[in-house]
């Protein structure tokens, strides 16, 4: 959807792409607030307890959109107008032209999501109650450990169905640190090459 978009932006005969543009930056600049997007969710499109709260309102970035209509900006027009001749759509171009060489982009946005995505809790907290448990995120399991290892730390032993001993909160923080970092350090190494020449060829032109 983010390559989609971002292509339309990029085709110059495209005669609605500069409104698109302003429409998606102003979303940046503005928003409806808390209170209008947990309306939105939850009484109108009714995403509340289900996997897709956590994905649909995710699915596409401003940033990220305009930093791959960069990106697209710097790809020879020519690549697009001779598959055009030899009768390809626009649809045909993206997937069988555009895509394939701009793995530095994708892979670039791909981390951003990735990083999103992994760092998500706030919905959770917000849209999924404890019926639904299944549907928690690592990040949100993590807070809430955290959260009942910190309330049984500052209570008496004796409350908390202990004997005289100190709970290993630290140790607990240094845990989730590992879990919650790991995946991500290790996945970094293999999308470094990509992901600072996409930055390079996606920025801002001056």
């Amino acid at each position: 959807l983010t390559c989609g978009v971002a292509y339309a932006m990029s085709v110059k005969n495209f005669k609605s792409r500069t409104v698109l543009a302003l429409f998606i930056y102003f979303t940046m600049l503005f928003n409806g607030g808390l209170v209008a997007t947990y309306l939105l969710i939850t009484k109108t499109l009714h995403l509340e307890n289900s996997l897709l709260v956590l994905v649909i309102p995710s699915l596409c970035n401003a940033w990220n959109i305009l930093l791959m209509r960069n990106f697209f900006n710097g790809i020879p027009e020519a690549l697009a107008e001779s598959a055009k001749i030899d009768g390809a759509n626009d649809l045909v171009i993206l997937v069988k032209i555009i895509l394939p060489i701009s793995l530095p982009g994708i892979a670039t946005i791909g981390l951003f999501y990735a990083l999103s995505y992994w760092n998500e809790w706030y919905r959770c907290l917000l849209y999924i109650d404890t019926n639904h448990s299944q549907y928690y995120t690592l990040q949100y399991l993590i807070q809430r450990i955290l959260r009942q290892v910190n309330y049984a730390a500052n209570q008496p032993a004796e409350a908390v169905g202990l004997t005289a001993m100190t709970l290993p909160t630290y140790a607990y923080r240094m845990a989730t640190v590992v879990v919650s970092t790991g995946p991500i350090i290790l996945l970094y190494p293999f999308l470094q090459k990509y992901f600072v020449q996409g930055l390079t060829v996606g920025s801002v032109k001056g």
